[in-house]
């Protein structure tokens, strides 16, 4: 995800980094909804933890869309 921060950063290049954050943050929550089936002593700690990252990773599609017109070069007149 250094491509969010880097110094002169293409608008293109931070929404495809923001596009895979949301996928890894999906993935985590996924993941998460697991561990509450098969540790149902912590299935309120996974759902939230699932329900936080599915949060961000819809945080992160916002984000990587306001980028999305940035992406296409504006047509010369």
């Amino acid at each position: 995800m250094h491509l969010l921060a880097r110094d002169g950063a293409e608008p293109a290049e931070r929404a495809a980094a923001l596009r895979g954050l949301a996928e890894l943050r999906e993935e985590s929550a996924e993941r998460h909804y697991e561990l509450a089936v098969l540790e149902p002593d912590h299935a309120e700690a996974h759902r939230s933890a699932a329900a936080q990252a599915r949060d961000r990773a819809a945080h992160a599609r916002e984000f990587a869309t306001l980028l999305a017109p940035q992406d296409t070069p504006t047509p010369a007149p």
